[in-house]
């Protein structure tokens, strides 16, 4: 039996000799030597027999943490224990930063006076320092030949993992290979879930209740190791500090990382089970784990996404067809909506060139059925006439490129072709255009047809006005002929607009209102502005519709109303109110018709005129009560309404608004 050597550095002979009694009474084999110096530790250690060194920090001729620093440049085989009255959190650093194996104070846990419970731990904690470090010393390690066995197996194991195709296969090959090829006696794989690490797979002799759940901020070892992604290997684990002595039942043990996947252990009920080519193998299997599991993972989510996509590319209420562009381009795929509109069998047109598949009708000069490639550069679509199953339709075409850099198919570029059909929005635009004619030559018949009768009846009336002199048959004439040419003047209004809106533009309702009020003449009305919005409109049209409001709060009120505007409270646009006679609840579904007018002088237009600004712009027009009893007209606009810097309100006669 060979003879482990023990020097005990301290000039206390009573600590020796306590010391050598404890280190020699379970271990025979273990010869205790002594010395009172450094320099006499020095001369002891130079002959190569001694295998640990205990050392007092507070020496005559220097001091421990210095004497275990230069003996551990010099041997670094031996094991170094700093066992000492004279520590403090100063010196505790220094010997963590010299590399000692140990730091014992001599009070362990101890606070002011000598108590005998505490310093008999910290024997016992020095002895356990030096029984790891003898046994360390004595373990076998693997030769080199050994060592390259073991990687050429593991790259056995490598292939093994890269054949598996669920992540829980894995962690059972990686424990095999620890258990077989490591010759681990016990290990387990935790993965990082929820903020915690939590066991997936043990090794058969791993007991049930030596493996648990814990938070990944825990000062553990394995939570640290998950966080910091550095390896840790543990000779004694009762050396660690947040490891409870009285409650350990494994010595030793190796934590790695796998990635930031979570971390792979093995332990063992011997002290100093494992050495670093061990933790450099299990280092090299987690290497191997953490690459299988990602790609796993990688290939869940890309299935997960073709599922949506396909999902997506299935129910998507728009023809879509994927293509294959190199060359000609060919149909890899449609859906049903595209198969539905151009009446084909979606299956037999896989393959085919999609020119062979869709046509243009004749009268569409046989244009291209497909933007190409090129369009997906484009950020506005490219509209296409087609023949469909019903007959000739027209879509706008969106290209939309596939990307695939990380999907299995070949080389070849593929896009996506999305067909809006936009037939009846098409349908009325032409309806509206055939509409917007016959309004024109409509208009050119109320203005020269009507308009010319009508100068040469109010030419004539004038003559007989001079001829005759003040007569009220003449007056009626007159009033008839004034009639006359406001309903001229409001169906031409009507016709020419029609529902269309030219160059919108950000407007001030405040100042619009100012020129709609300045361009009628009213005065002995009011206007007043309760606050001011930005407003996208025509401009002559906004004006319209607002010199149609304050007309009809005159008419229909009185000559001396007050109009307000503002913005609206609640949601986006503005209103026109006035403290007249109001709008009855009965007729306000009717205000906006063409011949609909309370007076015997109004025409019917002024309001379906308004009315018709507002549809041309989107907005909902509204009929309501205003606050002082009057109407008031909401306006709730489509895009929004942007607060101006908040002013005064403005207030002004008519006289003073030009």
């Amino acid at each position: 039996m060979s003879t482990h050597v023990v020097l005990v550095v301290d000039a206390d002979t009573e600590i020796v000799d306590d010391l050598a009694a404890r280190l020699t009474a379970t271990d025979r084999s273990v010869a205790v030597r002594r010395a009172a110096t450094a320099a006499a530790a020095e001369e002891a250690v130079a002959d190569g027999s001694v295998d640990c060194i205990v050392s007092e920090h507070g020496l005559e001729d220097g001091d421990g943490v210095g004497l275990l620093c230069r003996l551990g440049d010099g041997y670094p085989d031996l094991t170094r224990v700093l066992f000492t009255d004279t520590g403090s959190e100063t010196v505790a650093s220094d010997a963590i930063d010299a590399g000692v194996d140990a730091y014992v104070p001599k009070q362990l846990g101890a606070v002011g006076a000598v108590d005998a419970p505490a310093t008999a731990a910290a024997y016992d904690r020095v002895v356990s320092a030096v029984e790891t470090g003898l046994e360390a010393g004595v373990r076998p390690t693997a030769t080199p030949e050994e060592t390259a066995a073991k990687i050429d197996t593991l790259h056995d194991v490598a292939m093994d993992l890269e054949a598996c195709t669920v992540e829980a296969d894995i962690y059972q090959v990686a424990v095999d290979a620890a258990d077989m090829v490591l010759e681990f006696d016990m290990s387990s794989i935790d993965i990082v879930e929820d903020g915690r690490l939590k066991p997936v797979q043990t090794s058969a002799e791993m007991p049930r209740d030596g493996v648990e759940s814990v938070p990944l901020d825990e000062e553990s070892v394995a939570a640290r190791v998950a966080r910091t992604g550095e390896a840790m290997y543990t000779e004694d684990l009762r050396q660690v500090l947040d490891a409870d002595p009285t409650q350990m039942t494994y010595r030793s043990g190796v934590t790695v990382p796998i990635s930031d996947i979570g971390v792979f252990q093995a332990i063992s009920e011997e002290v100093a089970a494992f050495d670093q080519a061990d933790l450099e193998l299990a280092e090299t299997l987690m290497q191997h784990v953490a690459e299988s599991v990602k790609r796993i993972r990688f290939q869940r989510t890309l299935r997960e996404e073709r599922d949506r996509f396909a999902a997506l590319f299935e129910n998507v209420p728009d023809p879509v067809v994927r293509l294959r562009t190199t060359g000609t381009p060919t149909i890899a795929a449609v859906n049903e909506a595209f198969a539905e509109t151009f009446d084909f069998d979606a299956g037999t047109v896989v393959g085919q060139p999609l020119e062979e598949v869709l046509t243009a009708p004749e009268t569409a000069g046989r244009d291209s059925v497909f933007p190409g490639i090129e369009a997906a550069d484009n950020t506005a679509p490219t509209e296409l006439r087609l023949v469909a199953g019903d007959g000739p339709r027209d879509f706008l075409v969106h290209v939309v490129p596939v990307d695939l850099t990380a999907s299995e198919s070949d080389d070849s570029d593929e896009v996506y072709g999305f067909y809006a059909d936009i037939t009846p929005t098409k349908e009325r635009k032409r309806a509206l255009s055939r509409q917007n004619e016959r309004l024109d030559e409509f208009a050119s018949i109320v203005s020269h047809d009507l308009r010319n009768p009508l100068n040469i009846a109010e030419g004539h009336l004038q003559l007989a006005a001079d001829r005759i002199g003040p007569d009220d048959d003449l007056d009626e004439v007159e009033r008839a002929h004034g009639r006359m040419r406001d309903l001229i003047e409001n169906l031409l209004s009507l016709a020419r607009s029609g529902s269309v809106v030219h160059e919108p533009d950000e407007l001030s309702l405040t100042a619009t209102a100012d020129q709609a009020w300045s361009s009628v003449h009213l005065p002995n009305a009011r206007l007043e502005t309760t606050g001011d919005v930005r407003v996208r409109a025509d401009p002559n049209r906004l004006v319209d519709l607002l010199v149609n409001l304050f007309r009809n709060a005159v008419e229909h009120g009185r000559p001396d109303v007050t109009v307000r505007v503002g913005p609206l409270d609640d949601r986006a646009g503005f209103y026109v109110a006035d403290d007249g006679p109001g709008i009855s609840v009965d007729d306000r579904d009717e205000v906006f018709d063409s011949d609909y007018t309370t007076t015997d002088e109004g025409t019917g237009f002024g309001l379906a005129i308004v009315h018709q600004v507002a549809t041309a712009h989107d907005w909902t027009a509204t009929v309501t009560e205003s606050e002082h009893g009057g109407a008031r007209f909401e306006f709730h606009t489509a895009d929004g309404s942007e607060p101006i810097a908040a002013e005064r309100a403005i207030s002004a006669e008519s006289s003073d608004r030009n």
